[in-house]
């Protein structure tokens, strides 16, 4: 985020809600625990800990340890394979979808921040920075509906059926293990996937009909009012959260190994005995010792992303991501397999685009069109388009190098296998300019398309081949601390937790969190989400009643 735009957000600040004064509260309460750390510190500094990833939880699980558990800083080892391509003004940038961060329910992620330091402004932390940016917009963004019908129509007015509701209610009271094995689609009936409520949620939260029933179910439990509560999509997760708190690692002395990749670990007596990796060319060997322990994230995914260019599509993948889970996989049942959440048939594909340009005459075509629906950060749903896109608008503030004369725009598709209205041809075979046309097709602007196109700096297309498969339906995921194995734990989108939705950054934290409090039998308590109770969610889907 630029500093001009810091400055102003930070001079909102004193109009503090209600929520955000509670997670103030939060920030301070592990700092009573540091007297006592200091106890125990000298019986940890041989200890050694190994993280076989880079991303959130692996950064996080460093701080945690670090912290909370009195571990010497310069013995936690952290491969990381580089940093993510953002893009720049010149090329073009580049968006993901990021996951959500309630005010409410995101605790540890708050409780993690509030010791990181901003890397703009002094005497700032990122947790002030991301508060800030909320407190400067409280209410929740507008998403839009285009159907069928070219009718557009307001989130707030889409309705569920009654016997929807009653066959979601049935769902949570279900036993976990009767619905994790499960997909929506053997769940609910084939009307539901002509809902405009099942549009929306799949298109804001990339659900696919194969998705997993139990994280479906979750989701609609744990959604305030769709968006309400939420912190904003106003900046890139990486350069906000991630960077800070990789080179505030960095600053205390955690030795993190840019292009280091773990490549195998071995086991011996019920331990993670050796851990092998190639550091630049060179392939390494670390030997564990007693005490020593090593965690592996899983919410990471980088390597399984692939980008085109305005003349190019994006290239498919066929390699499967996490080649150390599987021959972990293969050494120890505890691992199970990772074929069970990477199929071989698409399921799991996303695909994104985002549209980098030198002026804002599309995103004001746009609003034109559909009565300003696109707005600042507003979601519009084209169900109307055989892709079934989705596209929202960029905030000047998403990314650190953006100019100020520079417009961004997001946008993904739910049936990119599908033949596109204008290009005859699935999403995953066209290139930036083709998806470009499909969508200014969509919205009836073809007499100005080469308007358009003379402000395009490029559009990116991305394909994601395993973009989420995090939402398989499998029975459990990877336990965090595998039984039968008494130094390894696994953090991240594919450990079991019970703590929030895989939608949000609060799960991939407090799995980082769960994992480095049980390897080190720490007994500091960590913050717990409160699940909606069974009347709760009936109240509110009960609003959503037609």
């Amino acid at each position: 985020m630029k500093k001009s735009d810091l400055t102003k957000l930070i001079a909102i600040g004193a109009a503090v809600t209600a929520a955000a004064a509670t997670t103030a509260i939060v920030i301070s309460k592990h700092k009573k625990h540091k007297t006592m750390l200091a106890e125990h510190t000298k019986t940890l500094t041989k200890k050694q800990a190994y993280i076989t990833g880079g991303g959130l939880s692996a950064f996080a699980s460093a701080l945690y340890l670090v912290r909370d558990c009195g571990f010497t800083p310069e013995n936690i080892h952290i491969f990381t394979n580089g940093t993510r391509n953002c893009g720049n003004n010149e090329t073009g940038f580049i968006c993901r979808r990021g996951k959500t961060i309630s005010i409410k329910d995101s605790m540890n992620f708050f409780d993690l921040i509030s010791d990181v330091d901003s890397l703009d402004i002094p005497d700032l932390t990122v947790c002030d920075e991301i508060l800030n940016i909320y407190r400067a917009n409280i209410y929740p963004r507008s998403v839009t509906l285009i159907d069928q019908d070219k009718n557009v129509i307001d989130s707030s007015k889409i309705k569920v059926s009654k016997s929807h509701r009653n066959a979601i209610l049935a769902l949570m009271q279900s036993k976990r293990s009767q619905i994790q094995s499960a997909s929506i689609f053997d769940v609910m009936d084939s009307d539901f996937f002509l809902s405009l409520f099942w549009k929306l949620i799949s298109a804001l939260y990339g659900f696919t009909e194969e998705s997993s029933a139990y994280e479906f179910v979750n989701c609609i439990a744990n959604m305030d009012n769709m968006l309400s509560g939420i912190i904003p999509n106003d900046f890139d997760r990486y350069e906000e959260i991630v960077n800070p708190l990789k080179e505030h690692l960095k600053k205390i002395g955690v030795d993190v190994r840019e292009n280091a990749v773990v490549t195998d670990i071995d086991f011996e007596n019920d331990n993670a005995d050796s851990i092998h990796f190639t550091d630049g060319a060179t392939r390494k060997t670390f030997y564990l010792n007693d005490g020593d322990i090593c965690i592996m994230p899983t919410d990471e995914m980088a390597d399984c992303e692939s980008f085109g260019s305005f003349n190019e599509p994006a290239p498919k993948l066929y390699s499967k991501p996490f080649e150390l889970w599987e021959k972990l996989a293969e050494k120890h049942p505890s691992f199970k397999s990772p074929d069970l959440f990477f199929d071989e048939f698409e399921g799991n594909m996303s695909e994104e685009f985002t549209i980098t340009l030198s002026n804002k005459l599309l995103p004001e075509l746009i609003d034109k069109v559909t009565c300003g629906a696109l707005g600042r950060n507003g979601i519009i749903v084209l169900d109307d388009s055989n892709w079934k896109m989705t596209v929202c608008a960029v905030p000047p503030t998403y990314f650190k190098d953006q100019s100020e004369d520079i417009t961004v725009l997001w946008g993904c598709a739910m049936c990119p296998n599908c033949d596109g209205d204008r290009s005859g041809k699935t999403m995953t075979e066209c290139s930036g300019a083709e998806i470009l046309y499909e969508l200014v097709s969509c919205f009836n602007l073809d007499e100005v398309w080469d308007d358009i196109c003379e402000t395009v700096v490029n559009v990116i297309p991305c394909h994601r081949r395993y973009g989420t498969s995090y939402l398989s339906p499998v029975n459990s995921k990877l336990e965090i601390i595998p039984t039968g194995i008494k130094n390894f734990a696994v953090s991240g989108d594919f450990a079991e937790s019970d703590n929030d939705t895989v939608f949000s950054e609060e799960y991939i934290v407090s799995t980082a969190r769960t994992a480095s409090y049980k390897l080190m039998k720490t007994n500091r308590k960590m913050f717990e989400s409160k699940p909606k109770s069974f009347r709760e969610v009936k109240k509110s889907l009960k609003n959503l009643v037609k």
